[in-house]
């Protein structure tokens, strides 16, 4: 049985913020540290195949210090993480996970601020999906 995989993603600032503290990860793309979000819809259409899919969502945390910072650190890391890829997708998922967290706190702790993100990531690779969720997300 085949699958096809039907996906949309955006983000905006929103009406409370001067900036958007959210990030995600969508077929590889993931926004710049400072910016106002996605400013359309993306979407993609795609044929599951044993190729890994990936989404997640970065939840910057509102009204933290650097929560757009945090959200962009752990998108980053996340790509890195898949890029390398691999066929033990629970391990990479966890070594994303560990890589992320690891950043942020490393981050803040020399910043002294209180940055922080949510993390929760979906992942299709052929016939089954994997889940990671860090933080209220």
């Amino acid at each position: 049985m085949s699958y096809i995989l039907s996906a949309a993603c955006g983000c905006n600032t929103g009406s409370r913020r001067q900036n958007n503290e959210d990030n995600f990860y969508f077929y590889g793309q993931f926004l710049p540290e400072n910016n106002n979000g996605t400013g359309r819809i993306l979407t993609c259409r795609s044929p599951l195949t044993d190729q890994a899919a990936d989404f997640a969502v970065f939840d910057g945390m509102g009204g933290h210090a650097d929560g757009q910072t945090a959200s962009n650190l752990a998108a980053s890391i996340f790509a890195d993480s898949v890029r390398r890829g691999g066929t033990d997708h629970e391990q990479i998922l966890y070594d994303a996970v560990l890589g992320m967290s690891n950043a942020v706190w490393q981050k803040a702790s020399a910043a002294l601020n209180n940055m922080g993100t949510t993390a929760a990531i979906l992942r299709f690779a052929g016939n089954a999906f994997y889940l990671s969720n860090v933080g209220d997300s």
